[in-house]
């Protein structure tokens, strides 16, 4: 018998004592009821308490045992319907308002839960059931403020409870108070090393305010102590990626797509750490497998586009370069137009790429880099000069009072296409 059935025939036992239900005549008749609801044969017990009801014995008492049979069956309304009118005689109102909590909840009825759960703590105001129970439907109904003073007070209570030190972190990190969350969760985790789904809460705490390198210690901590749980080997694989450790990062969801982890998400970050480690091979298997043809993402084609690219492939590199430019990806729209002009440029299509050149330089004119490349192309593959001095003229003109190794470049270039035209006019 599971520790919860235990605890609710304990207390229908101490209920029946409570209520003076096992006088001698009625003993047999209570400890039959009892007996069926140890073996779970709710009907039976409902057909023998409605028998019981009919002959108007025990009133109350018998409604309070139909509505919990009712509710054992998850039939919340019919329970419902039992315990609120039993709740109307009774003396002891408690035990009847827990059960018509749970059924509120269980129907989605939350206010009218939070009503009964707040008219026992009126009358006993430390009573840890209700206040427990209040805090679950707080955090259902992301009342996370509320659930957080709910739970400080619980504390006082019971400082050594991980469980209450969890649900008060997840209530501050919900209020966007990240710090404080953290604090709590990592009180929780001393007292529970144990409890996966800490570290998983803490990890993404950490990433929040781009701590990866904690969320990443912790998560390797997690892993040792347990090696079996994908969600913590996932949380670490993340915090890797964010650190830009594509080597850890791949071999920790390597193991996750062995372990049969398929989603799109994993295979992307999993061919973008093959990609930023020459494993060209499964970069391109690995992002193939994240393309969702429903939602399909950007950067996948483009990292899709940069395998192929390093490979030799230039056609495909094309290819997907433009469907990333397709979809369009923000932080990434102007490192795809360079990469697609280039793939150009490999496959000797001068033209096309002189014209993605020319469209990021008019998308973006405060970005003097595709000036540079367009008088590139001019100057390596084209009889008239006079273009590329232009565009390498403009180039300088746009780029402030930087010297780096394009400006330098750019400017031995202007002075031989200079001299070159002035012998030429000779």
């Amino acid at each position: 018998m599971n520790t919860r059935k235990q605890i609710f025939l304990l207390t229908l036992l101490v209920f029946c004592l409570s209520s003076n239900l096992l006088v001698a005549q009625d003993a047999d008749w209570q400890l039959s009821i009892i007996t069926l609801f140890n073996k779970g044969l709710y009907p039976k017990a409902i057909d023998a308490l409605n028998r019981r009801l009919q002959k108007g014995k025990n009133d109350v008492e018998v409604k309070i045992l139909l509505g919990q049979a009712y509710q054992k069956l998850s039939q919340h309304r019919k329970a419902i319907r039992y315990l609120e009118d039993a709740l109307k005689h009774a003396e002891n109102k408690r035990v009847i308002l827990l059960a018509l909590s749970d059924s509120y909840e269980a129907l989605g009825l939350f206010p009218k839960a939070v009503s009964c759960l707040k008219a026992i703590i009126q009358v006993q105001s430390e009573d840890r059931t209700a206040y427990l129970r209040l805090g679950k439907i707080y955090m259902q109904q992301s009342e996370y403020q509320k659930g957080f003073l709910l739970y400080k007070k619980l504390i006082i209570w019971d400082a050594q409870n991980p469980v209450l030190y969890k649900n008060l972190a997840i209530c501050a990190v919900k209020n966007n108070d990240v710090h404080e969350g953290i604090q709590y969760f990592k009180k929780a985790l001393v007292l529970n090393p144990m409890d996966e789904t800490i570290y998983i809460h803490l990890s993404n705490s950490y990433s929040k305010i781009k701590q990866f390198a904690a969320a990443e210690a912790l998560c390797i901590t997690g892993h040792n102590l347990m090696p079996d749980s994908k969600r913590i080997l996932h949380a670490l694989a993340e915090s890797r990626f964010s650190l830009e450790k594509y080597s850890e990062a791949f071999t920790a969801y390597s193991e996750l797509v062995n372990h049969g982890d398929s989603t799109e998400s994993i295979f992307k970050k999993y061919g973008v750490c093959a990609y930023n480690i020459n494993n060209f091979p499964v970069a391109m298997y690995a992002l193939k497998k994240a393309i969702d043809d429903n939602d399909p993402d950007p950067l996948v084609f483009y990292y899709l586009g940069l395998t192929f690219k390093h490979v030799g492939n230039y056609e495909k590199a094309i290819g997907y370069f433009n469907k990333a430019l397709k979809e369009y990806i923000p932080d990434y729209v102007r490192d795809v137009y360079i990469q697609l002009a280039d793939a150009y440029d490999r496959n000797e299509k001068y033209q096309q790429a002189l014209t993605i050149y020319k469209q990021a330089n008019a998308l973006y004119p405060e970005w003097s880099l595709p000036l540079f490349y367009i008088a590139t192309i001019y100057d390596k593959y084209y009889a008239d000069r006079q273009p590329a001095l232009e565009y390498y003229q403009l180039f300088i003109e746009h780029s402030g009072k930087r010297d780096d190794r394009f400006i330098r470049y750019a400017k031995e270039r202007i002075d031989k296409i200079i001299e070159e035209l002035h012998f030429k006019k000779k």
